[in-house]
């Protein structure tokens, strides 16, 4: 062999040595993080390693595969597009590897679609949050040009074929062992599939029949129950806190003493011990307190996928229905508003002032996710924006915290824990609280405390014991003012029921399909069938009703109620129709308004 084909066959061997190596390292990586966060959960202590291989035994055997392809094929024609295939899936599965270790979740093409629309703002988070650290940096520099290496190096096609042959014949074996074997079914099987089976056998995306959404549009709406309002004006403010959660509070779930000063304000005031969210993230929980979402589970395929999904142009919002009841309506946060458009949702929903990063008043100050300041720092602009509006009508002050965002970082120690951060969001809240009480406004105003979503970690064994599956959606819910109920509130709630409870307290007035359903009336509330979006499996909605609780697997017209023993049959129809109807009414409705702005 001549001394230039030596070495190109050498540099040859050696990229597909490292891609395989980084292939298996990933695997591994994958392995023991599943084994180590859900492995110990289910008390099983192999369970994860074999089945994570089996799951992913096709996909990276096909990645493999294209390398040597690439490596092996002359015409750069076909060359090229094999490289480039193997290269993009070891990327999908480093990062869906990476999301999953870090958020509890698996990497999905729609979240992509609708989080990775500003780069820009991405680009700064990730600096602001230190995951842009040098030897971040240098790690991708390294990436970068291995990458460009195993793009630009020539074929060997033709050099030592026996060779080459018997090694594809190893990735075809695994393609091949991969679609024989079957892996075991657990509780957490969502994290077992590989990143291709999740984004392409998902049911969420299955469409119902023409049948059904003509049947489910052409039905007249669900009756309403009206009741009495009591046609208050107090001054209302709505704080939702990033990731709060029941588990870092010994009232609402005794696991942990993280905020204490929270807890305090709970007690003397009403507390919700059985609060659900509408889904796993910030933008589902805006949704479900500010227009009252149950849930979202759009049927659109990922590149369809739009930020706020099926709120768009809606009648019915907090802040629509409080401005026509005379209150001026103001959302501030100290994060980057241009984020998943946020900056335009929120007029669209009705508010009449809208305040984010870029304020002046937070010149000067350390910033963290999303370009947000420091807690103390927004709420100090909150007071200072009351002062603004005056008191010659009632308020709706909307506050969305930052600092205990994922990744947990302290934002003024720059401390990485998760302990530390809720601490400093229960020290500033329990201030913030403290200067409304000294400026009497307790005496004529409500506080709504909230929190967005449970916290984008995996659940603890600990956790898991107390709560069981239903900690995926518990929330702390606090209210404080003239008019609440004193002490724990047990019935069960959801976000969606803000927007009602507060319709009956401003309203001459109110009606509701569910009846009434007011968290400051809590005797008179009517028990409903409570929903939530699963952020691990979007395939998946829980279910919570009082007659029992029950998992719905959606897949279109085939979607059936696949837990929940004992559940009654006719229940789960009628749940399988009131989901039906929520996602194509939802979708039909969020068509209509794209095409009345000429958004394709």
């Amino acid at each position: 062999m001549k001394p230039a084909r030596r070495s190109s066959w050498v540099a040859a061997v050696a990229s597909l040595a490292v891609f395989a190596l980084l292939l298996a390292g990933l695997l591994w990586f994958r392995a023991d993080t599943l084994q180590t966060t859900y492995g110990r959960t289910v008390g099983c202590d192999d369970c994860f390693v074999g089945n994570v291989m089996i799951h992913d035994l096709t996909y990276l055997s096909v990645l493999l595969l294209a390398a040597l392809g690439g490596f092996w094929l002359r015409p750069r024609l076909l060359s090229l597009p094999l490289r480039l295939l193997a290269l993009a899936g070891l990327l999908v599965y480093g990062l869906d590897v990476v999301v999953a270790q870090q958020f509890a979740t698996r990497l999905r093409f729609g979240d992509m679609v609708v989080y990775g629309a500003q780069p820009d703002v991405i680009w700064k988070h990730l600096g602001n949050t230190g995951m842009l650290a040098p030897p971040v940096l240098a790690g991708v520099a390294v990436g970068l040009t291995f990458a460009g290496l195993f793009l630009l190096l020539p074929s060997i096609g033709g050099t030592r074929s026996r060779g080459f042959i018997v090694i594809a014949l190893l990735p075809v074996g695994g393609a091949v062992a991969g679609q024989a074997l079957h892996a075991d079914q657990y509780v957490h099987n969502w994290a077992l599939r590989n990143v291709l089976a999740v984004n392409l056998g998902s049911g969420v995306s299955r469409p119902y029949s023409a049948e059904t959404v003509g049947r489910v549009l052409g039905a007249p709406p669900p009756s309403e129950v009206c009741t009495a309002g009591r046609e208050e004006r107090l001054d209302l403010i709505v704080l939702i806190l990033e990731s709060w959660s029941p588990y870092q509070s010994a009232l609402f779930g005794g696991l942990a003493d993280w905020t204490p000063r929270l807890d305090a304000i709970a007690r003397g005031n009403a507390y919700y011990t059985d609060f659900r969210a509408a889904g796993f993230s910030t933008n589902e929980g805006l949704m479900g307190i500010l227009v009252g979402m149950e849930f979202l589970s759009p049927t659109k395929r990922f590149f369809e996928l739009w930020p706020f999904e099926t709120t768009w142009g809606l009648a019915r919002t907090l802040p629509k229905m409080l401005a026509a009841r005379g209150y001026r309506t103001s959302f501030l946060t100290s994060g980057n508003l241009a984020f998943s458009r946020k900056e335009q949702w929120l007029p669209d929903i009705g508010f009449e002032y809208v305040e984010g990063h870029d304020h002046p008043a937070y010149d000067g100050l350390p910033r963290l996710h999303f370009d947000a300041a420091p807690d103390h720092a927004l709420y100090d602009r909150a007071l200072a924006h009351l002062d603004e509006l005056g008191d010659f009508a009632p308020r709706l002050l909307v506050i969305e915290n930052v600092s205990t965002h994922h990744p947990y970082i302290h934002p003024t120690s720059r401390k990485r824990s998760a302990e530390a951060v809720f601490r400093y969001m229960d020290s500033t809240v329990g201030d913030f609280y403290d200067a409304l009480r000294d400026r009497d406004f307790f005496r004529h105003g409500r506080l709504l405390i909230v929190s967005d979503h449970r916290a984008m970690v995996p659940v603890g064994a600990a956790e898991l014991a107390h709560f069981g599956p239903r900690g995926l959606s518990l929330i702390p819910a606090i209210w404080v003012g003239p008019g609440v109920p004193a002490g724990a509130v047990d019935v069960p709630f959801h976000q969606a029921d803000i927007l009602d409870t507060l319709e009956r307290s401003t309203a001459r007035r109110s009606c509701g399909a569910s009846g009434v359903r007011d968290m400051l009336a809590p005797a008179e509330s009517r028990p409903r069938c409570l929903f939530h979006a699963r952020g691990d499996d979007r395939d998946l909605i829980d279910v919570f009703c009082p007659q029992g609780e029950a998992t719905v697997t959606l897949a279109g017209d085939d979607s059936r109620v696949s837990a929940g023993d004992g559940f009654p049959p006719h229940l789960a129809a009628e749940v399988l129709a009131r989901i039906a109807r929520t996602r194509i009414v939802g979708d039909a409705r969020e068509s209509a308004w794209r095409d009345a702005q000429h958004i394709r």
